[in-house]
Formats: structure tokens, sequence, C-alpha cells
């Protein structure tokens, strides 16, 4: 009877037992589940009220984005509200969109040593508009650089603007050959009497340099070594005017530049946009060098270079072409002041 009363005694607490375990277990799974889905409902609403372009994900709200011109200062206190935005610095700063960054981008710098210039000014919604100073262009976007507008020798098919470099005629584009021929012609006759002039300008020299040499020794010798010094108001001369007859009196332009500043690329690239015309070539290369040289003493580096190359006359021609040219203009200076003065 007692073993009979033990066992129904140990039943019902094992069945009371075993119903609390499952009503817990049973709880347990539905707080998780409640859990999962409470998390679920932010994230559907977070991504619902944030796709909006004009709005933006802080950390506890959608905040609207700065308006261009301004940048983020403290984001909004509200869902959907507006957030408090400064004002881009005038002139240093712009933004041209809306926005949630902290700073405004800096307004760029036109670089004048790339042959820049500013186009219109920097407002706090508009980046710096540059261009190309005059006489330069520049083909790709973004630009960084601009280039010198090409110099033709024949004559000009298209002008050079900030954009497009300037096109040259050719021979067989231009209708009137004979007019071709006949201004060449000129330009040969022209370097013809221009090397006539030099050369008795020298031996004029040298005859009063051989009077001088008798009557005065002395003054001879210094007159001498001062000729053989490299004249200092030639060493930031202009040569544009003189590249033509500088290109006429050296016989390897491709050696010369090549040993001299332009890389293989530069004279490939002015080669092959005058595959036919070798003086076109010529002179399209020395401007080239010279555009490199302007700022480094062009005469010096020129004559330098040629004298490497073995070509001291070259040399000499050259400098004494432009030495004569330069007292030639001196003089017609001096005698219009003279006469000026005198009335």
């Amino acid at each position: 009877m007692k073993t009979t009363t033990s066992c129904a005694v140990f039943t019902i607490v094992f069945l009371f037992v075993e119903n609390s375990f499952e009503l817990h277990h049973d709880k347990a799974s539905s707080l998780k589940n409640l859990i999962k889905t409470n998390k679920a409902e932010k994230k559907v609403f977070k991504r619902t009220t944030c796709q909006n372009e004009s709005h933006y994900e802080s950390d506890r709200f959608c905040c609207r984005k700065c308006e261009p011109g301004f940048f983020l200062k403290n984001h909004c206190k509200e869902e959907g509200g507006s957030p408090e935005c400064q004002k881009c610095e005038e002139g240093k700063e712009y933004m041209d969109h809306p926005h949630a960054l902290s700073k405004c981008l800096a307004c760029t710098r036109c670089a004048s040593s790339e042959n820049m210039e500013e186009d219109q000014n920097c407002t706090t919604t508009q980046n710096t508009k540059c261009r190309c100073k005059e006489n330069f262009f520049c083909n790709h976007t973004p630009c960084s650089s601009c280039q010198s507008c090409t110099e033709c020798l024949l004559g000009i098919q298209q002008e050079c603007n900030s954009t497009t470099d300037r096109v040259c005629i050719h021979i067989e584009k231009r209708s009137h050959v004979w007019t071709v021929v006949a201004v060449l012609f000129m330009s040969l006759l022209t370097v013809f009497c221009i090397g006539m002039h030099v050369r008795n300008a020298r031996k004029i020299r040298e005859r009063e340099y051989e009077v001088i040499k008798t009557e005065n020794p002395q003054r001879a010798h210094e007159e001498k070594n001062t000729e053989d010094e490299f004249p200092a108001e030639l060493a930031d001369i202009d040569l544009h005017p003189y590249l033509h007859y500088i290109v006429d009196h050296i016989e390897d332009i491709k050696r010369f530049v090549r040993e001299n500043g332009l890389t293989e690329i530069e004279v490939q690239r002015i080669i092959g946009s005058y595959p036919n015309h070798i003086q076109e070539q010529d002179y399209q290369l020395m401007h080239s060098w010279y555009q490199k040289q302007r700022k480094k003493g062009p005469l010096f580096t020129l004559s330098n270079g040629l004298r490497k190359m073995n070509c001291n006359r070259a040399a000499d021609t050259i400098i004494e072409h432009i030495k004569s040219d330069i007292n030639q203009k001196r003089k017609e200076k001096e005698t219009l002041e003279q006469i000026h003065n005198e009335s």
C-alpha cells in the first residue's frame, strides 16, 4: 500500500515539472520571435524613410541634405527635419549639389605656370572656371595645362582658339600654287639679302679692326676680347623674329632638338603632323624647342648646342646676324630721337 502511494506521488510531481518546463520554453520562444520581429520592423522603417535622395541617414533620424553653398554642422533633431548648415567661405570654398558633408570643397586655382587664367570667379555654389591664355589651347577635359598654338609658315587655314590648335595651310591644299612659289622666292631672296648684308658688315668690321690694330694695338686687343665674349644683352632676347633665319642656318634640326630638350615623342608628333613638308617640320621643331627654352637664356643654349655639334660657323653666323639687327634698330632709334630733339 505504501509503495503504491509513493509511486502515485512521484508521478504527480514529474508531470508538474514537465508541464512547467514546456510552459517556460514556449514563453522563451515567443519572446525571441517578438525581438526578431521588432528588429525587422526597425530595419524596414529605416530603409523606407531614407530612400528619398534629398535625405540622408544620421545616427537617429533621416535628415534633409544641406543645400548647395552650405556644409553640414549639426544633424537634425527629428525625423525628416532640417539639419544645421553653415555657408561656405566666399571666394575660397564651394559646394554645387545637395549633400551631407561636414565641409565645403576648395576652389580651384588657375595655374599661370601652365598658361591658364581665370574665366569665371569661384562662388559658394560654383567652382572656378579656367581658360587658356591668348595663343594657347587645351583639347582635353579636364584641362590641367595649355599648349602654345602652332605657328604657320605658309599661312593659316583655321585660327587657334582655347580648345583647338591653329590649322596651317599646306601646299597641296592651296589653290594658287604660284602664289606660294612667289612667297617662297621672296623669302629666299630676303634671306639672301640679309646674308649679304651680314657678310659685308663683317668685312667692314674686319677692315676697321686692322686699321685700329695698326694705329692702337692696345685698343684692338681690348675690342677683340670683348667680341669673343657672349654679349650680355643677348642673354634673354626674344628669338621669335629670328626663328626662320635660325632654321635656314642649321643643317640638322632634328638632331639639334633631340640633343637639346625635345623628347622623341614630341619630335615624332610634330613630324607626323607635317609628313610631306620638311621645311614646316623643321620650323615647328625649332618653335617647340624655343617654347621650352624661353626662360633659360635661349640664345646661349642655342649657341652651346650648335658648338657641341661642331657647328661653330652656324652659331657665329646666327649670333652675328642678331647682333647686327639689334645694332641697326638701335641706330634707327637714336636717329629718330635726334630728329625729334632737333625739331
